[in-house]
């Protein structure tokens, strides 16, 4: 049995289990008391402390921040991209790479110290042009990697973006773009790299925005959580007003349809 039925069956006896529950006075008198006494007060505290992070929501760690909610499917790669990313022959076919390469062309990434560095590769390509498209498409993922490193959440690329234009022109400086041509077995290949650095406020900002998005989503689940909470009120207490009005004369059809509106909402 998969998850869906199984959610299914268990919310079918819950409210057929309601419904059977609003036939007793006990109960009656409970859910009247709970609708007409201060518990909106309460509600609406809740989803204060919620919105503003003091309380979690239940599998917020796993789902909301931590877990995968329908990742975007993996990008189908050109096959310039695919042969840039194939291994290069050794030996006698090696690349022929040209002197005055920077320093800092193919160390990994550093996030010790005051300032971050990444350093990105295009990729060897026919073309100056492609290189350049490459560098940018390689730019946005290497931040993106930064961001879900930086933040431990895979969510945090997808609310914190940055586009190619904006990474070079706030973090990376001229003089740390390079571009020169290398000699493969296939031929001249251009390649660009570029070294992209955060320092403290550039990471200040990068967390501010950050919080800011967690803030905007637990106040989307709150207000959310709250109008399925009001709306299951509200269905209880219509049962209760119209069974009242007509005597409990089709306290039966008014239990069916409660419990119908119950699963509804949920």
């Amino acid at each position: 049995m998969n998850t869906a039925a199984t959610v299914f069956i268990v919310l079918g006896c819950l409210g057929l289990a309601g419904g059977a529950l609003c036939r007793l006075p006990v109960a009656r008198r409970v859910a009247e008391w709970v609708i007409g006494s201060d518990w909106a007060v309460l509600a609406a505290l809740l989803v204060a402390l919620l919105a503003s992070g003091f309380v979690g929501l239940p599998g917020e760690g796993n789902l909301a921040w931590g877990g995968e909610l329908g990742g975007a499917a993996p990008e189908e790669k050109t096959p310039a991209a695919l042969a840039a990313e194939a291994p290069l022959e050794l030996g006698e076919d090696a690349p022929q790479i040209p002197a005055g390469r920077p320093e800092w062309i193919g160390k990994p990434p550093s996030v010790a110290g005051e300032v971050h560095t990444i350093p990105v590769a295009s990729g060897p390509y026919a073309s100056e042009g492609e290189a350049r498209r490459a560098l940018d498409k390689e730019l946005v993922a290497a931040v993106g990697e930064y961001l879900v490193d930086e933040f431990g959440s895979p969510l945090a690329s997808q609310y914190v973006r940055y586009d190619a234009r904006t990474i070079k022109r706030r973090y990376v400086k001229a003089d740390n773009v390079y571009h020169d041509v290398a000699t493969y077995s296939v031929g001249p290949m251009h390649e660009y790299f570029a070294l992209v650095e955060f320092d403290a406020a550039a990471r200040r900002e990068m967390a501010l925005r950050w919080a800011r998005a967690k803030g905007q989503s637990r106040l989307m689940q709150a207000g959310l959580g709250a109008a399925v909470v009001l709306l299951l009120l509200a269905s209880v207490a219509g049962y209760f007003r119209f069974d009242h009005a007509t005597r409990g004369y089709y306290s039966r059809r008014l239990q069916l349809l409660t419990a119908v509106a119950i699963l509804a909402v949920v």
